[in-house]
């Protein structure tokens, strides 16, 4: 598949020279999000790793319009298992920013992403969710355009306790290795009818 058909349009893969664009975006986002990537928990390392020009295993995809960049996404593949993790997802906030009828980026990013996760033979993802963001009509969209619409069976893995470290490594990894003060819940989509270890 080649990127011009795996890529949504206004999706692009974003690199090193992003940073500060990116940056900026975050500086909006974090506090819409109770999350500070930038500082604390996170710092710039944790953009800088997706924006390597080496994308053996991140990936930073960013949706923009007229030049401006309005969310990112990113992509971490599982060294030994064909799963990947979704990381540093951010929108401009707004209103209707977790939208996926009316803010074009949420089904641009998705499927982007997917796709790209496809054509490598990963058809299954891992994401952390904060409850602090949690909407019921969201997240129903949520299921519908990445569940239904993409084949994709939608479930709640695991919880985590808020300031707590989860047996599982793989768990830890998601969180970053470092505890939250957030309750977490581990959200898994795993595609329907498709043998991941064939």
């Amino acid at each position: 598949m080649q990127e011009s058909q795996t890529l949504r349009p206004g999706v692009r893969q974003l690199s090193p020279v992003d940073l500060s664009t990116v940056l900026r975006l975050d500086s909006k986002h974090k506090k819409h999000m109770n999350i500070d990537k930038t500082s604390g928990r996170f710092d710039s390392v944790f953009w800088q790793r997706f924006l390597t020009n080496d994308s053996e295993r991140h990936t930073l995809l960013g949706y923009e319009e007229n030049g401006i960049l309005l969310a990112t996404m990113g992509m971490v593949k599982w060294p030994s298992f064909p799963y990947w993790t979704i990381s540093g997802f951010q929108t401009t906030p707004g209103r209707h920013a977790y939208s996926y009828a009316t803010n074009p980026a949420m089904p641009a990013l998705w499927h982007s992403a997917l796709n790209l996760a496809e054509a490598d033979g990963r058809y299954k993802f891992y994401m952390i969710k904060s409850n602090k963001w949690r909407s019921r009509r969201h997240m129903q969209q949520w299921y519908d355009y990445v569940g239904t619409e993409r084949g994709y069976v939608i479930s709640i893995e695991t919880e985590i306790q808020p300031n707590t470290i989860p047996p599982f490594k793989g768990y830890w990894g998601l969180m970053g290795e470092q505890t939250w003060p957030e309750h977490l819940h581990v959200l898994c989509g795993t595609k329907a009818n498709v043998n991941i270890f064939d």
